[in-house]
Parts: C-alpha cells; sequence; structure tokens
C-alpha cells in the first residue's frame, strides 16, 4: 500500500497535473493545506485526496510530519504540485516497493527550463518524456538531485528545517538502507509566475539565514544554498567564499561547490583559483558541463581563444544543443577569424532557442542572414 502525500497552498493551477500522474497506483492521497484561498482543496477533493488543514504554521517540516503521522500506507510517496512522474515509470516504482531490505528511494528532479543553467548540467528536451515535454513549454531540463520521495512508513521518521526541509538525514540516523533510482521527477517551476519565483527566492534566503543555521550546522547543502545564495541574489563574495568554503569542507565531492567557489574567483578577478576550483569539479564529475564552459570564459578573457575554443567544444561534445555553449564558441570563434564557422554555431543556438537575444545580436553584428 502506498500513501501519497504532500503539502499545499494556493496550488490550483499546476495541482491537477500533479494528481493525475498518481492516481490509478497509490492506495490513499493525503493532502495537508496551509490556508489555501484558491480551488486548491475543491481540486484535491476531486481525486479523492483526504484534506488535513494545517495547524502547523509556516514550518514546511512540520507541516510534512503531519502526514507522516496519519498516512496508513507502508510506503510513503511524496511530491509537490508544480511535480508529475512520468506514466512509463510507474511500474518501475511498483516494483521498487517490493522489495524487502531497501529503506528509501532517491529520485532526480528534471526541472524544465528555458534558461540555460550552467551550474547544473542543461538538455535539450529529445522526447524520452514526450508528455512532460510539450506540458512543460520549455526546450530543455536540468537534472537535480532532488532526495528520497519514497520511502518506508516507519513511525520514527521526520522531517528537519523550517525550510528546504529534508527527511534524508533521518533516514540516515537510523541506518536505513537508501537507493538512488535515477528516475526523474518532473517539475514545471517554470508554470508559476516569473516575479513569484524570484520573490521566494529572496524569501526563502532570508528564512533559511534566519531559521535553519542551527538545525544543518552540519549539512554540507544548507552552506551550499547559503554561498549560492549570497553570491547570485545579494552579490556578496565574502560571505559567499565563506559557506562554499564550509561545504565543501563538509562534502569535498560535490561538484556544485567548486563551481560556484570557481565563480567566487572569476569576479574577484583571481582567475588561477578559479581555475584550479574547476579543475577540483571535473576530478569529481567529469562530464560537468558548467565547469568546462566556465574554463573556456575565463581563457577568453585571458585572451587565450584557442584554449577557450578547446574548453568550449568539450562542453559540446557532453551537451551538443546548449545554447550558451553555441553562444560562447561562436564569440571565441570570431576572435579567430572563423566567422563561417561562428555564424553556423549562432544559428545552431537559435535553432533551439529563436528567442535567444544574445545569439541573436551576435548574428546581427557579424552580418549574417
Amino acid at each position: 500500500m502506498i500513501s501519497f502525500c504532500m503539502i499545499t497552498r494556493n496550488e490550483e493551477a499546476l495541482l491537477p497535473q500533479c494528481l493525475e500522474s498518481v492516481k490509478g497506483f497509490v492506495d490513499e492521497i493525503i493532502v495537508v493545506d496551509n490556508n489555501s484561498s484558491d480551488r486548491t482543496k475543491e481540486i484535491a477533493e476531486q481525486y479523492g485526496a483526504r484534506i488535513i488543514d494545517n495547524s502547523e504554521g509556516k514550518d514546511l517540516s512540520k507541516q510534512r510530519n503531519i502526514y507522516l503521522r496519519e498516512a496508513k500506507g507502508e510506503w510513503i510517496l511524496s511530491l509537490d504540485a508544480d511535480e508529475r512522474l512520468g506514466a512509463k515509470d510507474i511500474p518501475k516504482i511498483m516494483d521498487l516497493v517490493k522489495d524487502k531490505k531497501t529503506m528509501a528511494y532517491g529520485f532526480v528532479s528534471r526541472l524544465y527550463t528555458g534558461t540555460f543553467d550552467l551550474l547544473n548540467d542543461w538538455f535539450k528536451c529529445r522526447g524520452e518524456y514526450a508528455f512532460e515535454e510539450s506540458l512543460s513549454g520549455c526546450p530543455g531540463y536540468v537534472n537535480i538531485y532532488y532526495g528520497y520521495r519514497l520511502f518506508r512508513n516507519t513511525k520514527d521518521l521526520y522531517y528537519e528545517g523550517y525550510i528546504h526541509e529534508t527527511i534524508d538525514r533521518c533516514i540516515h540516523k537510523r541506518g536505513g538502507f537508501m537507493v538512488d533510482t535515477g528516475i526523474p521527477i518532473h517539475h514545471f517551476k517554470e508554470g508559476k509566475s516569473k516575479k513569484i519565483v524570484e520573490a521566494s527566492a529572496m524569501k526563502y534566503f532570508r528564512l533559511e539565514l534566519k531559521k535553519n543555521a542551527e538545525v544543518f550546522r552540519d549539512h554540507y547543502r544548507y552552506y551550499f544554498r547559503m554561498g549560492r545564495d549570497y553570491l547570485i541574489l545579494k552579490n556578496d563574495f565574502d560571505n559567499a567564499f565563506e559557506y562554499l568554503t564550509k561545504a565543501i569542507k563538509l562534502k569535498p565531492d560535490f561538484h556544485c561547490s567548486y563551481f560556484l567557489l570557481a565563480l567566487v574567483y572569476k569576479k574577484r578577478g583571481l582567475y588561477d583559483k578559479a581555475l584550479i576550483a574547476l579543475k577540483k569539479a571535473l576530478t569529481v564529475k567529469h562530464d560537468y558541463i558548467g565547469a568546462y564552459y566556465l574554463r573556456g570564459i575565463i581563457f577568453d578573457i585571458l585572451n587565450k581563444p584557442g584554449l577557450a575554443e578547446y574548453e568550449l567544444t568539450r562542453a559540446l561534445k557532453i551537451s551538443p544543443s546548449h545554447p550558451m555553449v553555441l553562444n560562447s564558441l561562436g564569440v571565441v570563434l570570431i576572435k579567430q577569424h572563423k566567422n563561417v564557422q561562428a555564424v553556423r554555431y549562432f544559428k545552431k543556438a537559435l535553432k533551439v532557442d529563436p528567442g535567444f537575444r544574445i545569439a541573436q545580436s551576435n548574428l546581427k553584428q557579424i552580418g549574417a542572414r
């Protein structure tokens, strides 16, 4: 028996597609709702959900711990309203819950986006999940590890963290056997307005700084997130460096921490140190697109176009349709007077994303049609 559990607040836009993806194979649906003022609860009830009104305030772990107390299934599956499972993966999940030894299964968040991420590897949609790709309306996606979403319903488990809540540490403390499946959870964050997403990022940064420091004082992902947000949201290099250094100390084999540290060095003009950090990132993850890309950009800044071309070409071998890499390679080729090749790469970038303005501008400047 599988209990599907989630927390909600004003999710009427995306909730139906989420519940549609799990109906028919889960045995109960529990929705803990935090004062929704739209049709969220009405929609959930249409799918047979049991609605529990949240009485734990805004603490996300406390909200999720409500459904842990209420779920009756042997297994718990958890998604957010802007996520769904692919139909072809349901049989795989049904096989997973037959296992007698495993306590929890990890999934990958396939975040569909038109923003060409370099921290995480971006890939063009290729029809592997045609329905979800069409539903997203985005040209590609990034894969982000997203924790354990399917786990045994043992009453000693609990979520931790005011936000960015996790059950992973609790499972680890219990000595549970955990398996990463590689199965994607399809994530449609861009179905929400850009203004809401940006406001949420700053709100979560402030909440994490205020509420999570003590809970996650030994958790590398907390320091990674704080370093990332200090760098990207606050443009604060000193604090970004401090938190990222701590993240690396706690987990030396997490490639994204090295990438952001390299970005801090780059912004400070410390290019040699940036290249060293990127070398460490590639030691951990040999096919890391972002690391090759940033090496290419740094060599371009250092007026070494040949080396820049080499690094960008290596990135392109991993993700042949990455618009940012295609565009940057075109720019580097122009500096080497290889205009015909440059035009080809700009056009390839625009084929993936016809609205990619940087490539449009570069193509116009080179005088190509």
